[in-house]
């Protein structure tokens, strides 16, 4: 294959990889018999995608920069029931902390982190990125901030205020 046909086909991967990025966020909502049902397996095809397709691809033509296999990099899988906050801050303080943060328009989910990370920092309190993330994940699952991709993927999610 050629530079231009190269080019072509990952511009069709790179359509095929959020597809599936955004088949495996809206199951992500879906009851938990479900999810465990199809997770698995778009999980294997993504991976399938990116491990063998786009390597293929990219070891003839390397054609962006952005080697798009740190795609399937989850940063926190950690879920909210999992999580013991620090005495000195609540749920409350954390939501609005968070929901402080957000616009109307999306903003990468590794921006709002850090930044909330810096609010309680200034505060003087000592808050994980972790869990901060599973807030994040938990307020997305009820549906109180709108998402875009999978907010455990940091750098490839965006998040936004509810209109």
């Amino acid at each position: 294959m050629d530079e231009a046909q190269a080019s072509e086909i990952e511009d069709h991967l790179l359509y095929v990889a959020f597809a599936l990025e955004e088949a495996i966020a809206a199951v992500s909502h879906l009851p938990t018999a479900d999810q465990k049902m199809l997770t698995a397996p778009l999980h294997r095809l993504l991976n399938s995608l990116h491990s063998d397709v786009f390597r293929l691809v990219y070891e003839q033509h390397p054609l962006s920069e952005d080697w798009p296999g740190d795609l399937l990099t989850i940063v926190c899988d950690l879920r909210w029931k999992e999580v013991t906050l620090p005495e000195s801050i609540s749920e409350q303080d954390l939501d609005a902390v968070i929901l402080s943060k957000l616009k109307p328009h999306a903003l990468k989910v590794a921006k709002v982190i850090t930044d909330v990370g810096k609010v309680f920092e200034e505060r003087g309190h000592s808050i994980d990125y972790d869990v901060i993330s599973a807030r994040i994940r938990w307020l997305d699952d009820v549906d109180r901030i709108k998402s875009f991709g999978d907010v455990r993927k940091w750098r490839h999610s965006e998040i936004a205020l509810k209109a």
